[in-house]
């Protein structure tokens, strides 16, 4: 059967007229035998009134306490009529006051899923019309959310243990003796378990107990059989819950002589048409409860024992296993929540790790290429006179020489002739000596020119054979304005001149 949505009169989505006032249920819980009023709250009309509830869905039910009177006359009071789109639904009339009492019904032949108003119409000459609650299937699109989801026995969430019987006449199913479980993973704030107790079992009050999540379990009696079987029987609701997915474990501890433990169905509070995926995976039964040590507690009149943990274990479905005491949800988000901040420190401390070595790599780097670099750094040998001694001949001789410039690149150098004598410049401005025209000195002196660059070459004219001086050019860039500057001779034949620069 399909799951069904329960809407408390109390809900503030239902559109009340005037003419209606909220009553508590507890002067109406102890009539008939169909229960007590949900959530112990009516809606009351003793005159004329209405109200409406747009759903989304279909096959729904209006249920009150139904509370009429029926005089000598044959006149009913109160009246009333359900429509549904304008569409009147045959009302549900019985003379004796009952509670959960269905006012009208249809079915999807006559209402099909979809988008709907219920309208209720009320005519009361004095006698109370009582509305409890409104309860439909939805719509699977339906966006429904924090609200009662009723779930009858036959729901697949159930887990029965061994031992559980159907009751005939659709009253539920029952564990006739102790020890048998059932559990529900479910998403919500709570539940609510409804049973029912048939004249044709033993009579004694039994006990049985509930777990939440793995928590302490509490105990609760469920009663003896009266004289007419009891419906819609309340039998325990837990404390509120934190919204979120949650697993209940229920176990009865009764006796065969007992009156049985039975399911009819299960109210989650604060449910949703379509649940969230759940953290971990299903539950399965845990053994039998046994030892159970208890403390008694009476809430709304129900007598209720707080227990000490079951000696049990829930396994889930992927095999780990938990003891009774420990949430497995709560446990599986720590968890995960662990493991999440592991992986965050371990991918940080692995980033820091490779700058690190990109850091360390990078200067090594640098630093072989700055020693290559002072390596090619090496300033050019000077050739001093030391070496070279200077010829005799005229000092003051300087019309025997004539200074050429070379205007093609300073780095592409003519070939000397003989009775010529090469300056070979420095990188560093020091000029090396004239050489002596041919032999040993004057190849050493090509070789040399060869190996470094050169920007001009001093030309010595047929006049001076015989006298040889020193020619000092000094080099700047190599490219530029040619100096105007006047030359000057030095002291022992040597011939100091500027730099020369050609125009651009």
């Amino acid at each position: 059967m399909s799951r069904r949505v329960q809407v408390d009169d109390a809900d503030g989505n239902f559109q009340y007229s005037s003419g209606w006032s909220a009553i508590p249920g507890d002067q109406y819980n102890n009539q008939g035998n169909f229960g007590s009023t949900y959530s112990n709250t009516l809606h009351s009309a003793t005159t004329a009134a209405s109200f409406m509830y747009t759903f989304n869905g279909a096959d729904g039910s209006v249920v009150g306490t139904i509370n009429i009177s029926n005089n000598s006359a044959g006149v009913i009071d109160p009246t009333w009529e359900c429509l549904v789109d304008g569409k009147s639904i045959r009302s549900n009339v019985f003379s004796d006051t009952e509670n959960n009492w269905i006012l009208c019904s249809w079915d999807s032949s006559t209402v099909p899923l979809g988008q709907h108003t219920l309208t209720v119409d009320v005519k009361s000459s004095g006698r109370a019309f009582l509305f409890d609650y409104f309860r439909y299937v939805p719509s699977p699109n339906a966006n429904v959310n924090n609200t009662d989801i009723r779930l009858d026995y036959t729901d697949s969430a159930l887990k029965y243990g061994a031992g559980w019987d159907v009751l005939a006449n659709d009253l539920g199913k029952s564990a006739p003796s102790g020890g048998m479980p059932v559990s529900l993973s479910f998403y919500g704030t709570g539940i609510i378990w409804y049973g029912a107790a048939p004249m044709n079992q033993p009579r004694g009050d039994s006990i049985a107990s509930y777990s939440i999540d793995g928590q302490p379990s509490t105990t609760f009696t469920v009663p003896g059989t009266p004289k007419l079987t009891q419906y819609n029987h309340f039998y325990f609701q837990t404390p509120a819950l934190p919204l979120g997915h949650h697993t209940m474990v229920v176990t009865s501890g009764g006796t065969t002589s007992q009156t049985p433990m039975v399911l009819t169905y299960l109210i989650i509070k604060g449910g949703s048409v379509q649940d969230p995926p759940p953290l971990n995976g299903a539950t399965t039964l845990p053994p039998a409860a046994s030892g159970v040590t208890t403390s008694t507690i009476i809430p709304s009149g129900v007598t209720t024992t707080q227990t000490q943990l079951l000696p049990t274990s829930i396994s889930t479905a992927a095999g780990a296993s938990a003891s009774a005491n420990v949430t497995g949800i709560n446990g599986s988000e720590s968890r995960a929540s662990t493991g999440a901040i592991v992986a965050g420190t371990l991918g940080a401390l692995l980033l820091i790790t490779i700058t690190v070595l990109l850091i360390i790599f990078w200067r090594r780097h640098k630093a072989r290429q700055q020693k290559a670099l002072e390596k090619v750094q090496v300033q050019q040998p000077f050739y001093s006179d030391m070496h070279h001694p200077h010829h005799g001949g005229n000092s003051g001789g300087l019309s025997h020489y004539q200074i050429l410039s070379n205007a093609r690149s300073p780095f592409r150098r003519p070939e000397p002739s003989p009775g010529y004598e090469a300056i070979i410049p420095s990188t560093h401005g020091s000029v090396a000596p004239l050489l002596p025209a041919g032999g040993t000195s004057s190849r050493r002196a090509e070789h040399l020119a060869g190996s470094l660059p050169q920007a001009y070459t001093a030309h010595r004219t047929p006049e001076s054979n015989t006298n040889h001086g020193r020619v000092v050019n000094h080099e700047d860039s190599g490219n530029g304005i040619r100096s105007t500057s006047s030359s000057q001779a030095l002291e022992g034949g040597v011939l100091d001149l500027p730099p020369s620069y050609t125009v651009l």
